[in-house]
């Protein structure tokens, strides 16, 4: 089975950067010349998927707009456009309430297939060398044919923020998961080895998130349906090479920029000296 199709969910409502999400979706937010989720287009083009769903809130139409190349095409979120040959379509999430529920209400899409799932916060860029981060899961379900996961590792600090693997083993650099427990704090958590954004799924994870029942704010959590899915479909995990920034935190935002930065002729040099002369002023 060839996985053909992503979702992208950009519903989140981006408190953390308030007030200016109020005008602006942080996925359009720019990495020095691109929006961040342009990034994450380029990674799906890059690893082969041809069709793409980008779940996203009523506020968020720019990012419709973003992607359309004839005005005259431009039908709400029943637009659907080629962009350098990837089908990008869109639906609406309504209201907040989860990943899980937004993965669930692109099912009808998916039809059944195996499938993508790119969280547009976790920005990831590799060497010219790497593979693209989804194409590195991509390859290792096309071994195991069940559902992977992408992680890294994270400092024990942050293991609370996090969905975290217990693992099984590890053999050839692919890990078989044990379990997989949401934002354990550091003396429960089982390892350092954090789940970033970068999934792929059998269709039966419909059938988990299905009978999930929502947390206490009222969501349906994916991590969840995850877990429930152990007992019937293997879950494999793949460490991600690559460097990976959480763009929905200020502080993964300024270092994506500085990343990008650093690697862009035009202005490195120049981005250099700036920086050596703010720690020289310090």
């Amino acid at each position: 089975m060839k996985v053909k199709k992503a979702i992208i969910p950009a519903a989140g409502l981006g408190t953390r950067f308030l007030p200016i999400t109020k005008s602006i979706p942080k996925e359009m937010f720019p990495i020095i010349n691109k929006p961040s989720i342009q990034f994450i287009i380029d990674e799906c083009i890059n690893s082969q998927i041809e069709e793409v769903i980008i779940v996203l809130s009523s506020n968020k139409k720019s990012i419709i707009d973003f992607f359309c190349n004839n005005k005259s095409d431009l039908n709400g979120f029943n637009s659907k456009f080629l962009y350098n040959g990837l089908s990008i379509s869109f639906i609406e999430q309504k209201e907040a309430l989860g990943l899980g529920h937004a993965i669930k209400i692109c099912e009808k899409f998916i039809n059944n297939e195996p499938f993508a799932v790119l969280l547009p916060d976790d920005v990831i860029f590799v060497k010219k060398d790497q593979q693209p981060a989804i194409k590195q899961l991509i390859d290792i379900f096309y071994k195991k044919q069940t559902n992977v996961i992408g992680v890294q590792n994270v400092d024990w600090k942050d293991v609370n923020k996090y969905g975290i693997i217990d693992v099984r083993k590890i053999d050839e650099n692919i890990i078989d998961v044990r379990s997989v427990i949401e934002k354990p704090n550091i003396e429960n958590s089982p390892s350092q080895l954090a789940i970033v954004g970068r999934y792929i799924f059998m269709p039966n994870i419909f059938y988990f998130i299905n009978k999930s029942q929502p947390n206490l704010n009222n969501e349906l959590e994916l991590t969840s349906a995850i877990q429930d899915s152990i007992n019937s479909n293997k879950l494999f995990a793949k460490i991600i090479f690559g460097n990976r920034y959480d763009i929905g935190s200020k502080i993964g935002l300024i270092k994506s920029l500085l990343d990008v930065g650093l690697n862009d002729e035009e202005i490195s040099k120049e981005l250099k000296e700036h920086i050596n002369k703010i720690k020289n002023d310090k």
